[in-house]
């Protein structure tokens, strides 16, 4: 297995508990991740257009009220980010029992 970054894991996860306009994805992923991980526009619209394309995610506009597209995580994005979240926590296990024990651990 070979992971860098699952950007799309990471969109859907932001997707998981509510719809959300695409700077409020950028938003929970930068706060769950303590700041560490930062998704900018030239990453979170094109994974959020291949979502789409998947049909795990679907955008709307809401233009009664803000005039954005708003997406949400459908039924098969959810399937999909249960079986993404699996493999990476079975990737980083396997990282996990090859790397050494930080000292003072």
């Amino acid at each position: 297995m070979a992971f860098r970054t699952d950007t799309k894991a990471l969109v859907m996860a932001a997707l998981a508990d509510g719809p959300k306009h695409g700077y409020a994805v950028a938003k929970a992923v930068r706060e769950s991740s303590g700041g560490l991980l930062k998704l900018g526009e030239g990453q979170l619209y094109p994974a959020l257009y291949a979502l789409e394309a998947e049909g795990w995610v679907i955008g709307e506009w809401d233009e009664e009220e803000t005039n954005r597209r708003i997406y949400r995580l459908t039924d098969e994005g959810r399937t999909e980010l249960a079986g993404r979240v699996s493999k990476w926590h079975e990737f980083a296990d396997a990282v996990a029992r090859v790397l050494p024990q930080p000292e003072g651990a």
